[in-house]
């Protein structure tokens, strides 16, 4: 993914990853015991949720690369291809968002109302 957004930026969109699917593969981190297992799976989930990175990246670079296309004078094909790598480049967005925002959000959401849950049933009465 990192990689892919690099290269994508920095060819103006002309990069393509490709995925390769291999029906034997698994992303889920395991470990020996439970307690590992979990851990790890924790700190997968906070290094996806932690993901703002690649959009700070991909918002620092929009800036640089049409100052780039700009400067190469009068150029009317650098400054189209900048735009088409950013046109094409909200795909990419989307991609991020669901993966870091959206999985980082809903973790949040689902601790706060477990949460609040157990303060309403501590502080309210039985007949609310």
């Amino acid at each position: 993914w990192h990689m892919g957004i690099k290269c994508f930026l920095m060819t103006l969109g002309r990069s393509i990853v490709e995925p390769i699917f291999s029906p034997t593969m698994n992303y889920t981190p395991e470990a020996e015991t439970w307690l590992a297992t979990v851990h790890a799976r924790w700190v997968q989930a906070k290094r996806h949720a932690l993901g703002f990175s690649d959009m700070t990246y991909y918002f620092m670079m929009l800036p640089l690369l049409f100052g780039h296309a700009a400067s190469k004078g009068s150029n009317l094909q650098s400054l189209q291809q900048f735009w088409r790598m950013a046109t094409y480049g909200i795909t990419v967005l989307i991609k991020l968002v669901n993966v870091h925002v959206v999985i980082g959000l809903l973790t949040t959401y689902g601790l706060v109302t477990a949460l609040l849950r157990v303060v309403m049933l501590a502080m309210m009465s039985e007949d609310r």
